[in-house]
């Protein structure tokens, strides 16, 4: 039996220390990934990508985003990229910009 898209997230989440009680509201957007905000109690909310296919591009994704944010590009901050202890798959948590 494979693990749900939520279930999938909920442990890599646990893997990078989110315990507790967390919210999780689905952003309908991309092809190519899940997307969630992520509600952790008494903490900040945050972006998390999991990746529909197992050959996803986070690592390259991650190092774009730091060269765009020092040429002073606004993008958000990489908080973690968290391999799904189930998998080849991970989960990249992104800072929550309004």
């Amino acid at each position: 039996m494979s693990n749900t898209t939520e279930e999938i997230l909920r442990s890599a989440l646990a893997a990078a220390g989110y315990n507790g009680r967390i919210l999780l509201s689905p952003i309908p957007t991309g092809r190519s990934n899940h997307v969630f905000k992520v509600s952790p109690s008494g903490g900040p909310d945050f972006i998390a990508r999991l990746s529909r296919h197992q050959d996803n591009r986070f690592e390259m994704e991650q190092a774009v985003m730091a060269v765009a944010q020092g040429a002073g590009i606004p993008v958000p901050d990489v908080m973690d990229l968290v391999p799904v202890p189930t998998g080849d798959q991970s989960v990249l948590l992104l800072s929550l910009v309004d």
